[in-house]
């Protein structure tokens, strides 16, 4: 299923959206601390498990997410998590989300995402991968900017890929 964002208020024709007019906003920020995840923010704000080929994310800020620490499943990736599918992700802003591994996005179990035109910036993993962990996945990283990213033991402030074959 592809979802689209960045349209006026109201919506409007394909050519009227603008992510830089348009910001569109899908936010964890469940308790409303102004933009801080926190642990009374969502778990994860997006979430793409088993897709079928055709799953598109295009024009949206994902921001507040927030993964419990511990090492499980569920804590790769507070902004999107990504298991086991292949969606296209453009267009985005990954931003403010805070996870034990993976801050914006966690692709895990023979995923193989197209990340194309996004942005990656102030996320925290308290373990690997601030704003991207990859485990046995292999994304496509094309036109996107990683900046003020960090995770707390240091490995992988930006991206931390344990395997598979990632291409940035």
């Amino acid at each position: 299923v592809p979802v689209y964002g960045a349209f006026p208020d109201g919506g409007g024709e394909w050519g009227t959206r603008s992510t830089l007019l348009n910001e569109t906003i899908l936010s964890g920020d469940l308790d409303n601390s102004s933009g801080t995840p926190t642990d009374g923010d969502s778990q994860r704000v997006v979430v793409v498990e088993d897709a079928d080929d055709g799953a598109v994310l295009d024009g949206f800020t994902v921001t507040c997410g927030y993964s419990e620490y511990g090492y499980a499943d569920q804590n790769f990736g507070a902004g999107m998590h990504i298991r086991n599918s292949s969606p296209a992700v453009a267009n985005c802003v990954f931003k403010y989300n805070q996870g034990d591994f993976a801050g914006a996005m966690g692709i895990v179990d023979g995923s193989a995402p197209l990340v194309i035109n996004c942005r990656f910036t102030l996320n925290f993993a308290e373990n690997d991968g601030g704003a991207m962990y990859c485990h046995e996945s292999s994304p496509v990283v094309v036109n996107t900017v990683f900046e003020t990213n960090t995770s707390r033991n240091g490995r992988g402030g930006a991206v931390f890929h344990f395997s598979g074959e990632p291409r940035m």
